[in-house]
C-alpha cells in the first residue's frame, strides 16, 4: 500500500485509502472546473456564496453603476427639453421684435383707419401666432405649462390669452443628492403673471 497516493500509516485500511484518494481527486477536479470557468466567464466567481464580501462590493458598484447610467439618461432628456424650449424662445423673440416694430410704426398720426386696423390685425396674428409658441409640445408634453404637462397652458378667452398651467420647474436628478430644473416656466419665459397687488383696504 506503500506506493498509493497520499501514504497511509499501518492502521489504514485499504477503503480509507482509496476514499481519501478519491477525495482528493474530486476536489482537484472541482479546482480544475472553477479555473476553467473563470477563463471561459473571465469572472472570479459565479455565485455570491464563494465570497460574500466581493458580492456585496460589486452589487455596490453595480447600483452605483446604474445610477450613474440613470443620470446620464435624465441630462440627456433635460438637454433635449431646454433645446426646443431655446428654439421655440427665438421664434418668440421674434415675433415679439415684430409686434414692437409694428407699435413704433403705428404710433405716426398719419394713416388711415384702414392701415390701422390692418395694424391691428397683424398684431392679433403675431399674439396668436405667440400662444401657439406657448402651447409647443415636445415629446407629448407641454413645454411651458409647468408640471401641468398633458394639458395645454394658453387659450384665448374673450380676447385675451388665459394661461392655465402652473409655475412649478420639473426637476431631474443630476448627481446624489443634486436636482436641476429640466423646464422653463411659462412666467420666465412669457411673464404671464403680474405682481401681486398688496393693499390693507377691505374691498
Amino acid at each position: 500500500m506503500s506506493t498509493f497516493y497520499p501514504v497511509v500509516n499501518g492502521r489504514s485500511t485499504a477503503q480509507l485509502s482509496t476514499s481519501r484518494l478519491l477525495f482528493q481527486i474530486h476536489t482537484d477536479q472541482s479546482a480544475i472546473d472553477a479555473l476553467q470557468t473563470q477563463l471561459s466567464t473571465g469572472r472570479r466567481i459565479t455565485k455570491a456564496s464563494q465570497d460574500p464580501a466581493a458580492a456585496i462590493r460589486g452589487l455596490a458598484a453595480q447600483r452605483q453603476l446604474e445610477y450613474k447610467s440613470q443620470v446620464d439618461v435624465n441630462l440627456k432628456n433635460a438637454d433635449s427639453i431646454l433645446s426646443v424650449t431655446e428654439s421655440t424662445l427665438s421664434q418668440a423673440q421674434a415675433i415679439l421684435n415684430k409686434i414692437r416694430g409694428i407699435a413704433v410704426q403705428a404710433a405716426g398720426t398719419t394713416y388711415s383707419e384702414d392701415e390701422r386696423r390692418s395694424f391691428v390685425t397683424e398684431i392679433q396674428t403675431a399674439t396668436q401666432r405667440l400662444a401657439d409658441l406657448g402651447n409647443t409640445k415636445f415629446r407629448d408634453q407641454f413645454l411651458f405649462s409647468g408640471s401641468d404637462v398633458l394639458n395645454s397652458p394658453f387659450s384665448f378667452a374673450k380676447g385675451t390669452i388665459r394661461f392655465s398651467g402652473n409655475a412649478e420647474e420639473l426637476q431631474t436628478i443630476s448627481d446624489f443628492g443634486a436636482t436641476v430644473a429640466a423646464n422653463v416656466t411659462a412666467n420666465d419665459a412669457f411673464g404671464v403673471t403680474s405682481t401681486k397687488v398688496v393693499g390693507t383696504v377691505d374691498l
